[in-house]
């Protein structure tokens, strides 16, 4: 039902920060990256909500501690959106034609947590 209220040349996005309940993720700019991530996470045993995207992907996390900052340039190919930052959400579509996609949860309950806080 949600799928046919968006329908057309519209897409979904999610806003990081306060509003989303200290929403972040972090933003994969290679599929390399991406799944590298993913496995590190997974190994570590921190549930992964992941978002694939026409470059890369985004992991999604839920700080407890409060907003979370955003960082760039610090860890090569990756990038943390938190504070006023959007997160485009599953069936959107990439200018390149690519949609949005689930692509991994391993998330009991469906609880996204990290304590990692600004």
């Amino acid at each position: 039902q949600i799928e046919e209220s968006f329908a057309g040349l519209c897409n979904i996005a999610g806003l990081c920060g306060p509003t989303s309940q200290n929403l972040f993720a972090l933003d994969c700019d290679t599929h390399h990256t991406f799944q590298a991530c993913i496995v590190h996470l997974r190994r570590k045993g921190i549930p992964v909500f992941a978002i694939q995207t026409a470059r890369g992907g985004h992991l999604l996390f839920h700080c407890a501690d409060g907003e979370v900052a955003n960082i760039s340039s610090r860890i090569p190919h990756i990038e943390v959106r938190g504070h006023d930052c959007y997160i485009v959400a599953p069936t959107s579509i990439h200018p390149s034609g690519t949609p949005f996609s689930n692509f991994a949860c391993s998330c009991p309950g469906n609880r996204m947590r990290t304590n990692h806080s600004r």
